[in-house]
């Protein structure tokens, strides 16, 4: 567990099936505790999105993401697909450093609505040029993701869909 220490880890799980074999938090964290998700909620999103597919709410990843968000008005917007997003390829300008407080990232991860800044960041880049670690292509995607079916992701997957 020395890792975990050292890595400042606050929660540690392992799942397997359906069952948690094993759990420690740190650092005055327990069970309840919020905490943001940052890089897990990458593949959380990708796993919705294939449900979101699957149940006919989006029915194309290679489709514009102005199909879903269309207040993404910057017209480099409408050449970025939603595989764009999940594959970190959209272009889309973005500053990811974590240790300034007042770069892009702290708003989506701590601010209070962090959906009301996705209309905020420019398409810096074409799409599909080139891989780029942006947190800002997950926040979009997880909005493609509920308004497919006007709703929150989380509002539409919380339930019986996502079965993990």
């Amino acid at each position: 567990m020395h890792f975990l220490k050292k890595t400042k880890t606050v929660a540690f799980l392992i799942i397997r099936s359906d069952t948690l074999l094993y759990e420690q938090y740190s650092g005055g964290y327990s069970m309840s505790s919020m905490v943001p998700s940052f890089s897990k909620a990458k593949s959380f999103v990708s796993m919705l999105m294939g449900i979101a597919i699957g149940e006919g709410y989006i029915n194309n990843v290679n489709k514009s993401i102005t199909n879903y968000l269309p207040e993404l008005t910057d017209s480099g917007f409408r050449k970025i697909t939603i595989r764009n997003l999940l594959n970190l390829r959209s272009g889309i300008g973005f500053n990811e450093g974590y240790l300034n407080p007042f770069a892009d990232v702290a708003k989506y991860y701590y601010g209070v609505n962090p959906g009301k800044y996705i209309t905020k960041p420019r398409v810096s880049n074409n799409p599909d040029k080139k891989f780029e670690y942006r947190s800002v292509n997950t926040q979009a995607a997880g909005c493609d993701c509920g308004k497919g079916n006007k709703q929150t992701a989380c509002r539409l997957y919380g339930g019986e869909s996502m079965e993990i």
